[in-house]
């Protein structure tokens, strides 16, 4: 599990973790996305824009010593 982390935010194939990498600072990580509710219908939004996107990881990759979580709810 712990390569795989590792390979979201530094792998040949990651994509939208590589934002997430700090030069010269090992990260590893999860990235997300989920629907978001609109409060007034209780239904899911039906624009692709309104999603909110996450990333929680830990530093350095070897030996944690640091957790946090990004979350950012975009509004269109």
């Amino acid at each position: 599990m712990k390569e795989e982390l590792y390979g979201v935010v530094n792998g040949e194939w990651a994509t939208g973790g590589k934002r997430y990498s700090i030069e010269n600072y090992s990260v590893s990580g999860k990235t997300g996305t989920a629907e978001v509710v609109d409060p007034k219908t209780g239904t899911y939004y039906k624009s692709p824009y309104k999603v909110m996107h996450s990333f929680i990881g830990y530093a350095p990759s070897e030996n944690p010593e640091v957790i946090f979580i990004c979350r950012n709810e975009t509004s269109k």
